[in-house]
């Protein structure tokens, strides 16, 4: 049980340990978190809010100018590169793909954002999965509190107590109260996911048809690979690609 409630902590620290991405040309600690591309067409702007379920969870917002309708889904748009070292940029026409798959350091260089179906899905996933362990750990946690009222009733009959039945008691009533932790937390997790799964359906950016004047806000979620010092996120839409250069936050240029 001690090892469950040690993977729990760090599990928790792994996930508080990747920080925040702020855009690259901002100091190391700008309050700053958004980025804007604009062109006549198209105005788009972009900030890393937080990490959740092994995603980068970006804030996409994006207005059309343009003529006719333009499709925008996530999944076929947004794609990102990563690297320990910034990305080169150049003032004249190249091709940013071509660039940024040289320099990216992920095993599939470029990675697209998460279809929003497949999102909703792996958060229901995950609600479920975490309502179980719950019931786990609380069926452990009873089994446990059994098992040591039960020791308890052979010791208080014994005539002699020992410093090593005292150190037994002591055993058994600390894997009661972490089983009960642990249930506790998982608890909260379960509860925190279904708040999640209740709210994200609004919150996802779908996949939408924008007419002149209409513009579009949701979450973007990108499947973290290895979580690497620099991002580039390129959203490829007509007439081009709008490019976005993040660092994590601290990192000095």
């Amino acid at each position: 049980m001690s090892r469950c409630l040690t993977y729990l902590t760090l599990l928790a620290l792994v996930c508080q340990s990747c920080g925040s991405f702020i855009p690259v040309h901002e100091p190391a600690y700008s309050p700053h978190r958004a980025s804007s591309a604009e062109t006549p067409e198209v105005t788009i702007t972009l900030q890393h809010l937080h990490n959740q379920f092994e995603h980068f969870v970006f804030d996409l917002d994006l207005a059309y100018q343009g003529g006719g309708t333009l499709w925008v889904a996530p999944n076929d748009h947004v794609s990102y590169y990563a690297s320990s070292k910034p990305f080169p940029t150049h003032d004249r026409a190249h091709d940013i793909h071509a660039q940024s798959y040289k320099h990216s350091r992920l095993a599939a260089k470029r990675l697209y954002a998460r279809d929003p179906s497949a999102v909703v899905r792996l958060v229901d996933q995950r609600l479920k999965k975490r309502a179980t362990a719950q019931t786990v750990f609380a069926l452990i946690g009873v089994g446990l509190a059994v098992y040591d009222a039960l020791k308890d009733g052979e010791d208080n009959r014994q005539e002699t107590w020992t410093y090593a039945d005292a150190r037994k008691a002591a055993a058994r009533e600390a894997a009661v109260a972490g089983a009960m932790v642990a249930s506790d937390l998982a608890g909260a997790s379960a509860q925190k996911a279904a708040e999640e799964a209740h709210h994200l359906p609004h919150e996802v950016f779908p996949p939408v048809a924008l007419a002149p004047g209409e513009s579009q806000r949701g979450k973007v979620f990108l499947p973290i690979e290895t979580n690497y010092r620099f991002m580039r996120v390129v959203v490829s839409l007509p007439p081009g690609d709008y490019v976005f250069d993040f660092k994590r936050e601290g990192t000095q240029r």
